[in-house]
């Protein structure tokens, strides 16, 4: 199950599935307006979070204007999605709290 909310930079995007007809052919969108980010519904659950992960990657461009191409997005998102998802350990080691 997607969660309902992540932080990004210190803001609360809240996450929400939508309809195919909503997605107007893609796979996610983000707003900074109101902090929210969409997913298609009924994705392969792969490509469902390599889509959140886009869409997270959108949020940090835009929040640190960094300009990237969507080419580049969706670049780093795959390679990124890759990497946390064959190392768990990594992932692990990322987020654990304390020294």
């Amino acid at each position: 199950m997607i969660p309902d909310r992540v932080r990004v930079l210190g803001k609360v995007f809240t996450i929400r599935y939508m309809t195919w007809i909503e997605a107007d052919d893609t796979h996610g969108m983000m707003t900074m307006d109101n902090a929210a980010i969409r997913i298609t519904n009924g994705l392969d659950m792969d490509i469902e979070r390599d889509a959140l992960l886009h869409e997270v990657i959108h949020v940090v461009d835009e929040s640190l204007k960094l300009k990237m191409t969507e080419e580049q997005v969706h670049a780093l998102a795959c390679g990124l999605f890759a990497v946390l998802k064959e190392n768990p350990e990594f992932v692990t080691y990322l987020v654990r709290q304390g020294t």
